[in-house]
């Protein structure tokens, strides 16, 4: 059995009851999830591919998701939530606006890459996929059309009818967490008010039961906080896909 952390609390997207929203989000009356406060720079005319590093907190963060992992065989890394954000368990994984709202799904477009670590409370930073986004959709619901046209189960964090949240045993709840009904709710308006949805392909991994450590000095610098998403030169970014088969 592989134990990440003895920490108690996932940070992340949190679903807060309060009566302002977090830097990043825009206003809701009754709920929101915090967002982190630093965009990725948005360039909406034609460029060049861009490679992107990315994080995200793995159900086997804590104690309580070690438990979860081993009673429902579910893999340690997948990621905690009741919408897995990613979800790299369905054949074309899936990236959304449910964690980090419109600061990444925002900017990134068809055939970037973006690599995917652990987060750094979560012990050792480990890679676990490397996606290129095939499709740019506009909206959940035709995301949701793409699987069904292709034959495909939706992504648990595809936010339509019909597709309902994981069950909370399945999740570990977050720090601010008030009810299972609050959690989908606060994912369901995220959802609408930052609708943009990345389908994408693995073209490394996703390794969700021993990914390969990252080494710090990876990059020859301190490796980079990874709150908000950052974008990579392609020899820092080959630096990463060279760790995973």
């Amino acid at each position: 059995m592989m134990q990440l952390s003895s920490k108690k609390y996932i940070g992340g997207c949190g679903v807060l009851d309060a009566k302002r929203p977090a830097s990043g989000c825009a206003a809701t009356p009754k709920v929101f999830i915090r967002c982190a406060s630093t965009p990725v720079p948005s360039d909406r005319s034609q460029r060049a591919i861009r490679f992107y590093l990315n994080s995200y907190h793995p159900l086997g963060e804590t104690e309580q998701g070690i438990m979860v992992a081993v009673q429902n065989r579910i893999p340690h890394f997948v990621d905690y939530s009741i919408r897995r954000e990613p979800d790299f368990q369905n054949p074309f994984p899936s990236v959304t606006g449910l964690c980090r709202c419109d600061m990444f799904v925002g900017q990134a477009e068809a055939g970037d890459f973006i690599a995917y670590v652990t987060v750094k409370s979560a012990g050792p930073r480990r890679i676990v996929a490397i996606l290129q986004v095939l499709h740019k959709m506009p909206s959940h619901a035709a995301a949701a059309d793409w699987y069904r046209r292709e034959g495909l189960d939706l992504p648990t964090n595809c936010v339509v009818h019909g597709n309902d949240a994981l069950p909370i045993a399945l999740a570990v709840p977050p720090k601010n967490f008030t009810t299972y009904a609050a959690w989908k709710a606060g994912y369901r308006w995220r959802s609408e008010h930052y609708p943009s949805f990345l389908i994408c392909r693995a073209v490394g991994g996703p390794e969700l039961v021993n990914p390969p450590l990252v080494p710090d000095g990876i990059f020859g610098a301190p490796f980079p906080n990874t709150r908000s998403p950052k974008q990579l030169t392609k020899t820092d970014f080959t630096k990463l896909r060279r760790l995973l088969p």
